[in-house]
């Protein structure tokens, strides 16, 4: 004969009994999971935030100190001196494109000039040039005047005007109009 406990199912229930495949164990386990994924992003994130902070903190000590400071400086002038460079070389390019006025010009006009003669300003606009020489004397500015119109650079030369300035130097204005296509 068989003993029956009719008592056993319900002092079996006294512990925990967990079922791996029951529904709430599996949302439980999907709960845990995702509670200590956001704890461990936090954490992270805390980390990380205080990396950038000791991180930001050098780079501003870096950036007061005085060799920064110079280099800076340094990196600027050698930027400026590049975009100047680059100007120049655009200029340049372009007075030779156009033929207006370039080496073989400026070596032809100052081997014309008599010795005591100078150029202090030269100004170009289109064809027509105005140069401002400074003069020993008059006949300087007649043999200046002479060497221009011979130069056959110049279809039209005029002398302007002469002057003399307190430290008895004379200057002398004169237009000229370039030669079509013929300066180089």
């Amino acid at each position: 004969m068989k003993d029956y406990n009719f008592f056993e199912e319900y002092q079996s229930k006294k512990g925990i009994n967990i079922d791996p495949k029951s529904p709430a164990f599996l949302g439980a386990l999907v709960l845990l999971l995702c509670v200590a994924l956001s704890i461990g992003l936090v954490v992270r994130n805390m980390v990380l935030t205080n990396q950038i902070a000791t991180i930001n903190q050098e780079i501003a000590t870096i950036q007061a100190s005085e060799k920064y400071i110079k280099a800076s400086q340094l990196e600027l002038s050698v930027n400026s001196m590049a975009q100047y460079d680059e100007s120049a070389q655009k200029a340049m390019k372009t007075f030779t494109d156009n033929n207006v006025i370039g080496t073989e010009f400026m070596k032809t006009l100052t081997s014309k000039l008599p010795a005591t003669v100078t150029i202090s300003t030269f100004t170009l606009d289109n064809a027509s040039a105005n140069f401002t020489f400074s003069v020993p004397n008059k006949k300087a500015v007649a043999e200046l005047l002479l060497s221009l119109k011979s130069s056959g650079l110049f279809q039209y030369v005029e002398l302007s005007t002469i002057s003399t300035d307190e430290t008895n130097k004379s200057n002398a204005s004169i237009i000229a109009t370039l030669k079509a296509g013929e300066a180089k």
